[in-house]
């Protein structure tokens, strides 16, 4: 086995209720936080539990809700210096990834002398980020264990990730509760983010061991029940394990980051303002059929985990149909069966195909994509 390093500093506060000791663990960072938030959190009343709870640890809060789906560049200088302005001292973030990827930026960029594309070019962080915890609401993007955020440049609409050892969140806190009321749509959506997460670690060049374990146990989780919280969103015991499953891949993903199906969704979002979870979803299937004959025992195993464990099926075939599996599972929770449902043509490849073929994200793939490749996996997703 070769050598590996694994680093996961964050604290992790797992459980149903959790949330409420929101107010003991920021008293432990600081005394006034900004509390990023997405507007639709603001309105379902989830928040003002958060702020009751740090008020009656003497926590002064600052609430920013201008948060969205794929943060902007401009939104995170606006929370930038609103943090600044108020004087605040660390950051919560709460809601799906988008309000916790801003609020880890935000936390990395208060006392960083520069904007947020310089500081993403910096390769020695001397300057001190701001604590910071964050508490999801669904169980998709497992942002609040791993050092990532994906920003969208304003000027020029490229969506990509930023991302150091030194962005990792002080604390998360992972209350499966809080994903109890979101829709049906959403809990697919999310859940399937989850899921590519969990096969894109498993399929990296940057795959441990370490990362391996946690992958597989988010697959099995995932596939195990996601369809359970997608029927009865009461369902705590499959909430539970898909809060699990989301944080496991997470923290897998903070090992190996994200490769091809990620990286072929951003241009989708950009251009044709697909949602993430569907976009990665959408591409998963198709990169996974471009690869599979890479690492047969691996992509068998994934075969495996998602409910194929016929024993008559060589190693090859068991992993050739890993992509259809995902697919037909896919179609369980009324995934869309397409890219053309979204308005992208045959004329559209090129553009989508150049825009990502040299993302240096790419190299993790176990296969290489040529401009051919990534035009033709495009044109099987549609």
């Amino acid at each position: 086995m070769e050598d590996f390093q694994f680093y996961v500093p964050t604290k992790i506060v797992f459980g149903e209720g959790k949330r409420k000791e929101v107010g003991v663990e920021a008293s432990k960072l600081g005394s006034k936080a900004l509390f990023v938030v997405g507007p639709h959190i603001k309105k379902t009343g989830l928040a003002d539990d958060i702020i009751k709870n740090l008020q009656s640890s003497k926590i002064k809060v600052v609430i920013f809700s201008e948060s969205k789906a794929n943060p902007t560049s401009d939104i995170v200088e606006k929370a930038v210096a609103q943090a600044q302005s108020n004087g605040c001292d660390f950051i919560i973030g709460m809601g799906g990834g988008s309000p916790m990827d801003l609020a880890k930026i935000t936390a990395a960029l208060v006392n960083y002398k520069g904007d947020i594309w310089q500081y993403k070019k910096e390769t020695i962080y001397t300057h001190i980020k701001l604590p910071l915890i964050l508490i999801p609401t669904t169980s998709g993007t497992g942002s609040e264990v791993n050092p990532y955020a994906v920003i969208t440049d304003e000027k020029s609409k490229t969506k990509g990730g930023i991302g150091n050892p030194s962005m990792f969140p002080n604390v998360a806190i992972v209350d499966p509760e809080l994903t109890y009321d979101i829709s049906q749509r959403l809990t697919a959506i999310t859940g399937v983010d989850a899921l590519i997460h969990s096969i894109e670690c498993l399929i990296s060049r940057l795959a441990i061991p370490v990362s391996d374990l946690f992958a597989m146990e988010s697959l099995r989780l995932n596939v195990e029940n996601l369809l359970s919280a997608f029927s009865d969103g009461r369902n705590k015991e499959a909430r539970k394990n898909m809060s699990l499953s989301s944080m496991y891949a997470g923290i897998s993903n903070a090992c190996t980051g994200c490769a091809a199906a990620h990286i072929m969704s951003y241009p989708l979002t950009k251009y044709f303002n697909i949602e993430h979870g569907i976009g990665v979803g959408l591409m998963m299937p198709v990169v996974m059929k471009f690869m599979f004959d890479t690492n047969v025992e691996r992509f068998a195993k994934i075969s495996e985990l998602m409910g194929n464990k016929e024993e008559n099926r060589t190693l090859e075939q068991r992993a050739k149909e890993s992509g259809n599996l995902l697919k037909n599972y896919l179609a369980k929770v009324n995934f869309p069966k397409g890219l053309s449902e979204f308005g992208v043509k045959e004329k559209d490849l090129k553009m989508l195909a150049i825009e990502i073929v040299e993302h240096p994200a790419m190299f993790k793939n176990l296969k290489q994509m040529k401009l051919e490749d990534c035009i033709q996996v495009f044109r099987e997703a549609l």
